[in-house]
């Protein structure tokens, strides 16, 4: 039970998301496909999954302004749920229903529903506690996350469902060094060809990251995360998170500044598998794709409302640009030339796959 001296996120999220929902859309409305790949997870997996079976009941918790929602579109009907109706009411897509969580729950308030799906992108790390005096985050907080998982996965369907919560990890020094995943991730089936056949624009980013002929041979997760053109990365970037990037820069840098907790994937994977759920973790290398380092500084610098606005990329001085990039992305984040031209940020999320057990 939280106690009354410490309160939940909902409000000051609220207001934050307010002061930066502007530049924050404008980014990706600009640059809509430059995050592909870490949609692509949902799209591979939730249909191999279901079989392609078609209009699936999907619904999308910490929604945000929709970009993963509107990529899950050709898969049925699509439910939009966030902590206010503000932060709902720029959300455009196309016949989705919107309702707002309980910020205590973070259930719908209104429907009761049972969904084929669930899904969160980097969301879940927005959901955490603190304590009005000091205004200090609190451990506590990702025992509220977890049980906040265990509460949308009673919204699964009884005869068979899943959730995909996709989140910037926390790591400690000893997890950095060793095995990242949890569970069997030749379990989850995972379709790259299917996704493409319902996104078409999945097909270039993978293009452009380097995949060939894998595209058709890969079938589950695991082959995906360790396919040899992942491994080689992963051998030269290491495993990174982006935790860093919000706390060395987002936090100090950006006009509206940054407060959450980033996931605990072993502990919230276990906690989940106590309280009885099938569950499949790992990370997965999901690099941002930009055409120039201009572009990229940009998009960076809008999404996090760093420094100055500009309204586009061609307002920002290359000088400023290439700085941004080589002194803080490539050091925090790891930047990349590719052969097809322009460059990757190296961005990885901890992807969660989370059923109910049969």
């Amino acid at each position: 039970m939280i106690d009354k001296v410490y309160h939940v996120s909902a409000e000051i999220e609220r207001q934050r998301f307010a002061k930066k929902a502007t530049r924050f859309a404008r980014a990706l409305k600009v640059l809509p496909h430059s995050r592909d790949l870490e949609r692509l997870p949902f799209l591979a997996s939730i249909p191999a999954y279901f079989e392609k079976r078609q209009n699936l009941h999907i619904i999308d918790v910490l929604c945000g302004t929709g970009y993963l929602a509107e990529a899950l579109q050709p898969l049925g009907k699509i439910t939009l749920a966030d902590l206010t109706s503000e932060l709902l009411s720029d959300v455009q897509v196309r016949d989705a229903r919107k309702v707002e969580l309980d910020a205590i729950s973070l259930l719908p308030r209104v429907i009761h529903d049972e969904f084929d799906a669930i899904v969160s992108l980097a969301g879940l790390h927005h959901v955490y506690l603190y304590e009005s005096a000091r205004h200090t985050l609190l451990d506590d907080s990702i025992d509220l996350q977890i049980d906040a998982l265990c509460s949308w996965g009673g919204m699964l369907r009884n005869s068979g469902g899943i959730m995909i919560i996709a989140d910037v990890p926390h790591w400690t020094p000893a997890e950095l060094s060793g095995h990242q995943s949890f569970g069997d991730q030749s379990s989850v089936r995972f379709d790259l060809t299917g996704a493409v056949e319902l996104q078409p624009y999945f097909e270039k980013a993978l293009r452009v990251i380097g995949f060939r002929e894998e595209l058709n041979s890969i079938r589950t997760l695991d082959q995906y995360v360790n396919s040899p053109h992942w491994n080689a990365l992963k051998h030269a970037r290491g495993f990174t998170s982006p935790e860093n990037f919000f706390y060395d820069e987002v936090s100090s840098t950006s006009t509206v500044g940054h407060d959450g907790v980033f996931i605990r994937p072993s502990k919230l994977c276990q906690a989940l598998q106590e309280r009885g759920f099938d569950v499949v973790g790992t990370q997965i290398p999901t690099p941002w794709i930009f055409k120039s380092e201009r572009e990229a500084a940009w998009f960076f610098t809008e999404l996090f409302s760093i420094g100055e606005e500009h309204q586009r990329s061609a307002d920002m001085s290359a000088t400023m640009s290439q700085q941004f990039v080589r002194s803080k992305l490539s050091r925090m984040l790891g930047v990349t030339n590719l052969r097809s031209g322009g460059i990757a940020i190296w961005w990885q999320l901890y992807y969660t796959f989370i059923g109910k057990k049969t």
